[in-house]
């Protein structure tokens, strides 16, 4: 997986077991509490998949508020 903040630029880089969208929300979860979170959340893989991962960080955040 990689991440990276437009702004800075500043990229980080996880090797995933899988490519199951529960993986990926944990470790952004990670990164959101290293850097604090985001504005603006960036895939570039299908709508579906982005949509998943939205549904995962939800069940696991369960404060988070996304707001469109």
């Amino acid at each position: 997986m990689v991440y990276q903040d437009h702004l800075t630029e500043f990229v980080k880089l996880r090797a995933l077991k899988t490519k199951r969208t529960e993986e990926v929300a944990k470790y952004l979860i990670d990164i959101f509490r290293i850097f604090g979170t985001l504005v603006i959340l960036q895939s570039n893989n299908d709508r579906e998949f982005g949509n998943q991962i939205i549904d995962d960080l939800k069940e696991m955040w369960d404060t988070l508020k996304i707001v469109h």
